[in-house]
């Protein structure tokens, strides 16, 4: 499997968790990135727990941009969404 295709499925596994949520992506991800809109209380709990992501436009509209590389571990995915979860 290549570099683009891990990233891609690094990318769909993560929107696909935040969606279980209710969070879903705010575009279809077609690549390594997912751009969410998050609740500020779950924002604060990501924060405390050490994940980084980039916020993007408009304050109200609480999005950031999640981005996944070719070498993310699966297992990062599921802390960075089981941190989510917990915020729920």
């Amino acid at each position: 499997v290549g570099a683009g295709a891990r990233r891609t499925g690094a990318g769909r596994r993560l929107a696909d968790g935040l969606s279980a949520m209710g969070m879903r992506p705010r575009f279809e991800c077609q690549t390594n990135g997912v751009f969410v809109s998050i609740t500020e209380q779950i924002d604060q709990a990501l924060q405390a727990a050490g994940h980084e992501y980039y916020r993007l436009g408009d304050a109200a509209w609480n999005m950031v941009r999640l981005m996944c590389s070719f070498d993310t571990d699966p297992k990062e995915i599921d802390a960075f969404l089981a941190d989510a979860q917990k915020a729920c």
